[in-house]
C-alpha cells in the first residue's frame, strides 16, 4: 500500500491534538520525506518548529 503524504499530515495533526507529540513528529517527517505537499510543506515545517 502506497503512503499518501496528505493522509500522513492529517494523522499527525490528529496526534498533535491528542498530545502525542513524538508520534506526530514521525508522521510529519514521513509526509515531508514522501513529498508533493507544496502548500502543506510550509505548514508542516511550522508545526515541527512548535513541537
Amino acid at each position: 500500500m502506497k503512503k499518501n503524504p496528505i493522509r500522513l499530515k492529517l494523522k499527525a495533526d490528529t496526534l498533535l491534538v491528542l498530545g502525542r507529540k513524538e508520534e506526530a513528529k514521525q508522521y510529519y517527517y514521513e509526509a515531508l520525506r514522501i513529498g508533493n505537499l507544496s502548500f502543506d510543506q510550509k505548514q508542516i515545517l511550522l508545526q515541527l518548529e512548535n513541537i
